[in-house]
This record gives C-alpha cells, structure tokens and sequence, in this order.
C-alpha cells in the first residue's frame, strides 16, 4: 500500500508530464472502479484538457477543463503507468488506459 508520501511524489511526477495534455482515447477493462457507467464516463473525460493534478491523503485529483475532477486512489497496492511510446505493452492486470495528446 502506496504511503502518504509516495502518493504526493507520484501526484506531482503526474502534474510535471501530464498538465495540459489532452485526453485522446479511454479503455475501460474493468468497470468497477468507475462509479458511473462506462460510456458516460468515457464521453465526459474524452477530449478534455488536463488543468492541474494534487493529492489530498491518500487520494489524487486529476481537474480537467470543464470542471469534472476524477479522483484515483492506488488502494492496496495500485499502479500507475506513464509510456511516452504507444507501443510499450501494458501489464497484463490495468483498469483502464488513457491516451494523450498534446493540447
């Protein structure tokens, strides 16, 4: 399980690449982490831009520009991957994938 410290790190590496991108693509593999249906969600975050990322305990908060704010929690022993290259193949286990571009 990520600590306090470590999500706040991982908070601030999302902001520095993130900040400012647009998100492109969703693939949503495993709908219970979600608390919406998957095609809303999808349709509300798809070609938003990223406003700014933080954390607040053990929570991240990821705002886009039209106001809606997605918060992700790592839970017990959740990961976050950043791939610059589309090619790079995911792990096998993800919830979902975002695909960026630039804004």
């Amino acid at each position: 399980m990520p600590e306090l410290p470590e999500i706040y790190h991982l908070s601030k590496q999302m902001e520095n690449e993130l900040v400012g991108k647009k998100i492109m693509d969703i693939e949503v593999l495993k709908e219970k982490c979600l608390n919406i249906d998957k095609e809303e969600f999808v349709s509300q975050v798809s070609n938003k831009v990223i406003q700014s990322i933080s954390s607040l305990g053990k929570w991240i908060f990821i705002s886009l520009d039209s106001g809606i704010k997605l918060a992700l929690s790592l839970g017990m022993g959740g990961d976050v991957f950043y791939y610059k290259d589309a090619s790079s193949s995911l792990p096998e286990k993800y919830q979902y994938k975002i695909d960026f571009t630039d804004a």
